[in-house]
């Protein structure tokens, strides 16, 4: 058996993550779908801490 790679969000190039696209390039950057889960906050809490 073998195991698979990460493919969440932390194996996304940094230019590509939501939020960093958003910062970095502004709102008419990012897909419908991407400013949705920015709004409805979708994604690792944990993660949103360190930041």
């Amino acid at each position: 058996m073998t195991k698979n790679k990460s493919t969440g969000i932390k194996s996304w190039p940094l230019d590509d993550r939501p939020r960093e696209k958003l910062l970095k390039k502004g709102a008419d950057a990012l897909s419908n779908s991407e400013l949705l889960a920015i709004l409805l906050r979708t994604g690792n809490l944990k993660e949103e801490e360190r930041t």
